[in-house]
């Protein structure tokens, strides 16, 4: 059975608060965000060459997203920031040629979770 969950309202505050907590994930929560885009091989996995020269758009193939079609996301400014281009072979957070493993952004989210006193009962890392 699906489950609804709850929206984050002090979106803000809460990104502070990750911010202050996890640099690598804070950067995962606004590409999520801003690109709307799932915490899973969508956000995980790009390299820099999935994004363009001046990092407005997020190229995705297929086989990198749960709708298996190509998609072209733009990138707000607000991400742009924030963003520092290397290598375009290098990941986007590991800042090497290897991918993070997938339940790497699951477990910051569940430890964060457990010190967060804004994240309430029904709030995920998507809400």
């Amino acid at each position: 059975m699906s489950k609804l969950h709850k929206p984050i309202e002090n979106i803000s505050e809460v990104l502070s608060d990750i911010f202050m907590f996890n640099n690598n994930f804070h950067l995962c929560c606004l590409i999520i965000y801003g690109c709307l885009l799932i915490p899973s091989r969508e956000v995980r996995e790009p390299t820099w060459k999935y994004f363009t020269t001046d990092l407005s758009h997020i190229k995705l193939s297929g086989s990198r997203n749960k709708s298996g079609r190509n998609r072209i996301v733009p990138v707000p400014s607000f991400d742009r920031e924030i963003l520092k281009k290397s290598d375009n072979n290098f990941n986007t957070f590991a800042g090497t040629d290897k991918s993070l493993t997938p339940d790497y952004f699951k477990t910051i989210w569940s430890r964060f979770n457990r010190v967060s006193r804004l994240i309430k009962q029904d709030q995920t890392l998507i809400s």
